[in-house]
């Protein structure tokens, strides 16, 4: 299984990558159960998208603990 090759604490997770995007991550992690559970609340994603839909599901998103807006100021944390 995918979980076995990925033994990650947390995943940094961009959702503008060239030839996948985040969200095809997301729903690809989703649809496997072990690992939608394994990794539930433990993706940080990092995106310039700041439009509203894409905020909802992304809250929605079990896996998702964090979401980073891009330009990341260091003062910001």
């Amino acid at each position: 299984s995918l979980q076995s090759q990925l033994p990650y604490d947390i995943i940094y997770l961009d959702l503008k990558m060239p030839n996948v995007s985040g969200f095809d991550i997301l729903r690809i992690m989703n649809e496997d159960d072990e690992l939608s559970d394994d990794y539930k609340n433990k993706i940080v994603v990092i995106t310039a998208l700041a439009q509203n839909k894409d905020t909802i599901v992304l809250n929605e998103n079990p896996m998702v603990s964090k979401i980073i807006y891009k330009p990341i100021r260091v003062g910001s944390f």
